[in-house]
């Protein structure tokens, strides 16, 4: 009878066969945990990757070759296809998995029973990159938290940010989820224009929720060579026209809105991320839309300029940051409104002297420590000179049996108690009823996670009450929700069916201040005397 492992750790690889080897004994190290395969998709390299697979003379490690090249997002999916585990993931050809991975996602699988996790990852770049030679880098987000597809999906389109779960470097997927989407969207997993986003948005709509981990398992890296490393001429029409049918094209702009409404210039650069989500609309016309209202737009432009500066920082060219300010100046006074023209002439225009060019640049090209990231380490310093050796020294500095274990103890602690208390308050909601939550602010924000998360009926309104809207009614629009908040004075004055406190340290004088009010709705309290705050465990991220 044919054992089905576990896990499945794919690898899609088209050359680089000296890359390759050293992110393969990191995946056949893999500590306190041995049921996995190894599946090496080798789509026509020129390089013997067949050798370097087999020079391992490890039984788990199977190794397929694509009949004809295939291109990337379908070399991804034919590593899926020849892969038979439980949970898949797919790890980048020069990337770094950490050793105590899959001992984790088998944790966080068990505690859970979720098909879809995802973690935080860093980056490494190798000695030969263009700009950040042989550093590891951590992004300032860190955090774990709990998702909501539908909620990802829509902050991605209303250019908030969002977190979706990556199945390439950064999340697991079970078979059972991935064979799902594929029925439900009738093309393969990664077959689209940006397969990796692409994937990332459909799986977390039909997965409906997921968990994130705070714990780094991964370092997605770049070389000299890598796709995501080397400036292509992407941002030209002729380019468009090769990737891009014109039906596509047309399809777009019949949306209520599109990126040519207001970038007229620089259109070409968002045109792929809106035809993905038009297709992600297109599945799942009830659950998303798009309006001219949605979109933040001094939020995209400080995403445009950022993306920008990258590239000019990686190519050294001033004249292509000048040129992305003349661009979107243009569109700007085009588009006639004066408060964004006065922003963007304050924030971009205003340093109109030959220094301009650095300050905006220098996250990426002088700064040793980018302000883009929390830290950044140089495996120079500790003689680690491959993707081997650095994730060994990321693992030493950051991971352990005994901090796993400990952490998933917490993790475990922290799932059961939210669960139980969603459980609560579903049972004592009634439908289309309003519930109460003291505490506007970062617990707040964690509460309705929470709930969105675990109540998959999510049918009532939330009202919360802050000391911040002593002055005014506002708004808690962290992301995409858009929630009422209130004054605590103005409690009794709220037809309120439930009443919680989000507040950790201060729950007592909340209660107070609730039965001071003359509030009769029945309060549901999230923690017992001297419990942890197990919310904060569960929705960590900042």
């Amino acid at each position: 009878m044919w054992n089905v492992p576990r896990f499945s750790i794919c690898i899609p690889v088209r050359n680089g066969a000296k890359y390759l080897a050293h992110t393969l004994r990191l995946c056949i190290e893999q500590q306190y945990f041995d049921d996995y395969e190894i599946v090496v998709s080798d789509n026509q390299s020129a390089e013997d990757i067949k050798g370097v697979a087999d020079s391992f003379n490890n039984p788990k490690i199977k190794y397929v070759r694509t009949p004809e090249y295939i291109g990337m997002g379908a070399n991804f999916d034919y590593a899926l296809d020849n892969a038979c585990g439980e949970y898949k993931l797919i790890v980048g050809a020069d990337d770094g998995l950490s050793r105590y991975a899959l001992y984790s996602l088998d944790k966080a699988i068990k505690i859970t029973g979720e098909r879809l996790i995802m973690w935080q990852r860093s980056e490494y770049y190798w000695p030969d990159h263009h700009n950040l030679q042989n550093k590891i880098c951590m992004y300032s987000n860190l955090g774990q938290d709990l998702f909501c597809g539908e909620d990802t999906v829509k902050s991605y389109i209303r250019f908030f940010g969002g977190d979706p779960p990556h199945i390439y470097d950064s999340a697991v997927m079970s078979s059972e989820l991935i064979k799902e989407v594929e029925e439900k969207t009738g093309r393969k997993l990664h077959e689209s224009f940006l397969a990796d986003l692409y994937q990332a948005l459909i799986s977390a709509m039909v997965a409906k929720r997921y968990v994130k981990l705070r714990l780094p398992l991964s370092l997605y890296a770049e070389h000299a060579g890598s796709a995501s490393a080397t400036i292509e001429n992407s941002l030209t029409d002729e380019y468009i026209s090769r990737r891009h049918s014109a039906d596509e094209i047309e399809k777009l702009d019949a949306r209520k809105i599109s990126p040519r409404s207001f970038f007229k210039k620089q259109f070409h650069f968002f045109l792929q991320k809106y035809l993905i989500l038009c297709q992600a609309m297109d599945l799942f016309p009830e659950k998303i839309d798009l309006t001219e209202k949605d979109i933040n737009l001094k939020k995209v432009i400080n995403l445009l300029m950022t993306e920008y500066a990258y590239r000019a920082s990686i190519s050294h060219k001033n004249e292509e940051y000048e040129k992305a300010i003349e661009l979107i100046w243009d569109d700007i006074q085009e588009y006639g409104d004066e408060s964004l023209i006065k922003w963007f002439d304050g924030r971009f225009l205003a340093d109109r002297d030959d220094n301009r060019y650095i300050s905006r640049t220098r996250n990426y090209i002088d700064s040793d420590e980018p302000r883009k990231y929390r830290f950044m380490m140089n495996c120079n310093n500790f003689n680690a000179y491959n993707i081997y050796d650095a994730m060994i020294l990321w693992d030493k500095a950051n991971l352990s049996k005994t901090i796993i274990d400990e952490y998933f103890r917490k993790f475990e602690y922290a799932w059961k108690r939210g669960k139980e208390t969603t459980e609560i308050i579903r049972g004592k909601m009634p439908s289309g009823g309003r519930l109460g939550v003291y505490g506007a602010k970062l617990d707040g924000v964690r509460l309705v996670r929470l709930l969105r998360y675990f109540i998959e009926d999510f049918d009532f309104d939330i009202v919360l009450f802050d000391q911040s809207a002593k002055k005014e009614e506002t708004k808690l629009s962290p992301f995409w929700w858009d929630y009422k908040v209130v004054s605590p004075e103005k409690l009794s004055r709220e037809k309120i069916d439930l009443m919680t406190v989000s507040l950790y340290r201060y729950d007592a004088e909340a209660y107070r201040l609730i039965e001071a009010s003359g509030c009769k709705a029945e309060v549901v309290k999230l923690y017992e005397p001297n419990e942890v705050n197990w919310l904060a465990v569960l929705s960590d991220a900042k």
